[in-house]
């Protein structure tokens, strides 16, 4: 009876965590590139010395931005 172990099956949690603290990932995306527009990401990263995902998110949103910029202008030349 020495060796013997109790399995408890009802264990009380004592470290929940508040769901608005939680950082939720972001969706992914894949997309399949030439071998121009590869070597373009590769030789930009190792220049600015950052990942190609990092070098490839900063494009995107810089695309966005201007296109964000372009519609704000257009909006105002119409007023």
């Amino acid at each position: 009876m020495d060796n013997f172990y109790v399995f408890k099956t009802k264990r009380k949690r004592s470290n929940y965590v508040i769901q608005s603290d939680v950082i939720h990932k972001g969706k992914t995306f894949q997309f399949r590139a030439d071998y121009e527009l590869r070597e373009n990401i590769e030789n930009l990263a190792k220049g600015l010395d950052q990942s190609d995902a990092k070098v490839i998110k900063d494009i995107l949103e810089n695309f966005f931005l201007d296109q964000k910029i372009k519609q704000q202008k257009f909006e105002i030349s119409d007023i």
